[in-house]
């Protein structure tokens, strides 16, 4: 796998998870809710996946409804992929969702949540761990074997991209 799609699917990978059927987990309802893609609301993402155990580390930020990534220290542009199934995609896959403690993620209180997220590429679920900020709803962390994902929403600019790397 290419070090672009992996930026890329690292970096929507609760959004983009293969759809299973499987009945919806309601326990999973404001969990999903704070997951889902908003589309007015700028973020920066910043990154670790550990592959064959080497760490990568990448970078995005979406903002008028453009997503760029940065990959091997360069920045590319492109549309932000259709979100509208994302939702329903997650509610097939996410299960056994429970809320726990609040924990500090920065300054911002954010109540911790446990799930499993089932896909057609796994053989068994994968647990996830999600900080959603008590104040806002927003999900400011992500973890799972080999994945820790920091989402910031303040002072959200788009990076300078040459013309060259501008995908349309």
């Amino acid at each position: 796998m290419n070090p672009s799609r992996i930026a890329v699917v690292g970096l929507l990978t609760l959004t983009f998870v293969a759809s299973v059927s499987a009945a919806a987990d309601p326990g999973c309802d404001k969990l999903i809710e704070a997951s889902a893609f908003k589309p007015g609301v700028p973020y920066r993402v910043s990154q670790t996946m550990t592959i064959d155990g080497k760490a990568e580390v990448s970078e995005a930020v979406y903002t008028g409804g453009v997503l760029y990534s940065q990959i091997a220290g360069k920045w590319r542009a492109m549309p932000m992929p259709d979100m509208a199934d994302a939702t329903k995609t997650a509610r097939e896959t996410t299960r056994q969702c429970v809320a726990g403690g609040i924990e500090l993620v920065g300054t911002m209180p954010a109540r911790v949540w446990t799930s499993q997220v089932k896909t057609q590429f796994d053989d068994k679920p994968v647990q996830w761990k999600t900080w959603v900020g008590s104040v806002d709803g927003r999900i400011y962390r992500q973890q799972s074997a080999g994945f820790d994902q920091r989402i910031f929403y303040d002072n959200v600019v788009a990076p300078q991209v040459p013309a060259r790397e501008k995908k349309k």
